[in-house]
């Protein structure tokens, strides 16, 4: 077993900033707070390193942004200590457990990266409406099911599946995936209790960490949306149907593929 950082460790203690990404370094991560004490930013991603994440990742108070993706570490995630970080790149790894709760708390995130991973459990869709600066959030290709006032919304949809739920707000949105291709459904619907509206597109597969332009949906939606929404792009097709005139209103969704 290889332990990193072992033969750096006199170089962390005057550095803000360390890549030491694709490097082919494997084993586990010294769990060792005092080398990384004035870290800001910390790139791992793409090696072979495994077991734990390290306990000083939760509380190095200076941290703003790690990179660990593409690795084989299996541990779960801890709850963060700290409120300054912005950055958080997770993806392709073997991560198990429940999202932390303190992520709602991490008002300066711009991005989280957490996709295919082993994430179980329900996500509270309010865990991140403080977080203002999110610009980015991918958590596809785990176990996860999204929980919007009381309904369940799997972040993975199984084609031929069924999906019903309610919402309370002016404007919401979430994206997903259809199975396990790589094409994301994207949903945003308004509801004033007058003309309650809807619309949704699908992204194909291949584009990578791509980032849903929000701004534009939100446009297409008050251009485009409907009490009755329907498409049929790349393979897979969608009906989604809102309650028109609630106030808090049921949404249905089908998903088929087209032959």
């Amino acid at each position: 077993m290889v332990y990193i950082c072992i033969s750096l460790v006199h170089n962390f203690h005057s550095r803000e900033n360390k890549n030491l990404s694709d490097n082919q370094l494997e084993g586990s991560i010294l769990d060792e707070i005092t080398i990384f004490r004035n870290l800001i930013s910390l790139d791992f991603s793409c090696n072979l390193l495994n077991r734990t994440l390290p306990s000083w990742l939760y509380t190095a108070s200076s941290l703003k942004c790690m990179s660990l993706s593409n690795n084989e570490l299996s541990s779960d995630i801890k709850e963060f200590q700290y409120k300054p970080l912005e950055k958080i790149f997770f993806r392709n790894n073997r991560l198990k457990g429940h999202l932390p709760s303190s992520i709602s708390q991490l008002v300066n995130l711009t991005c989280v990266s957490l996709s295919s991973n082993n994430l179980s459990g329900i996500v509270e869709f309010d865990m991140f409406s403080k977080l203002k600066n999110l610009q980015y959030l991918d958590l596809s290709y785990n176990y996860l099911s999204l929980n919007t006032n009381g309904s369940v919304v799997p972040l993975v949809i199984d084609v031929g599946s069924q999906v019903e739920f309610n919402q309370v707000g002016s404007l919401v949105g979430f994206e997903c995936k259809f199975g396990e291709t790589c094409c994301t459904l994207v949903v945003a619907w308004s509801n004033n209790g007058v003309s309650n509206k809807v619309y949704a597109q699908i992204l194909p597969a291949g584009l990578g960490t791509h980032t849903v332009e929000w701004a534009q949906i939100k446009a297409k939606l008050e251009k485009s949306g409907s009490k009755c929404n329907t498409g049929n792009q790349f393979g897979y097709k969608y009906t989604l149907e809102i309650d028109p005139k609630s106030g808090a209103p049921t949404m249905k969704g089908t998903f088929t593929t087209v032959i």
